[in-house]
């Protein structure tokens, strides 16, 4: 019997664990517009086990200082896999059928030379020195990097959220339109 047990105590001992945590997210994708008012910040990781938010944070700093903070109150579903997460605010819904996790106030961040977003005290950084403010890019986070300004520019912004619901900001008739110099409210079908 006690060979049994001593067999069973060193096997759950060397039994491998999957950690579990937070700190494998990284910022994917930021978008503002023009205003501030729609705004999102969408986070990736390709491991599992990390959907232990609850108690941290993401924060837009100034020069190494917090302005704006949204504190975590709770943990993402489990199964993080492959999966992004969703901060933004409230009217994304509205707006383009894809609902924030996470809901933060409208002008949470804002360009500048010395501005970031910070997830959880440089887990992660981005720079928001060329954050695009037209209303149809995005910044992308530049998933690995572990140099704050090493970021690039989405044609156009993609926001998803943990469920996978996910959106083209904006439509792509809108943007096809826009890019012919041509507001959509002026098309009218011919008669003939």
């Amino acid at each position: 019997m006690k060979k049994y047990l001593c067999t069973a105590i060193a096997l759950t001992l060397a039994a491998p664990t999957a950690p579990a945590a937070f700190h494998e997210f990284e910022i994917q994708e930021i978008y503002s517009s023009g205003d501030g008012t729609v705004q999102f910040v969408e986070l990736f990781t390709a491991l599992n086990n990390q959907q232990f938010l609850s108690g941290h944070k993401i924060a837009f700093d100034i020069d190494l200082v917090e302005t704006n903070v949204f504190n975590f109150s709770t943990n993402l579903p489990a199964g993080t896999m492959n999966k992004t997460f969703l901060v933004g605010t409230f009217n994304l819904t509205a707006l383009y059928g894809v609902t924030p996790d996470y809901v933060i106030p409208a002008n949470f961040f804002s360009q500048g030379a010395l501005n970031f977003v910070d997830f959880e005290n440089q887990t992660d950084k981005v720079s928001l020195a060329s954050l695009p403010l037209d209303g149809v890019m995005s910044l992308d986070g530049r998933i690995d990097s572990d140099t704050f300004s090493t970021v690039s520019i989405n044609s156009q912004a993609t926001p998803t959220n943990f469920a996978g619901q996910t959106f083209m900001i904006p439509e792509p008739s809108s943007a096809l339109l826009g890019a012919m110099g041509v507001a959509p409210f002026l098309i009218r079908r011919r008669r003939r």
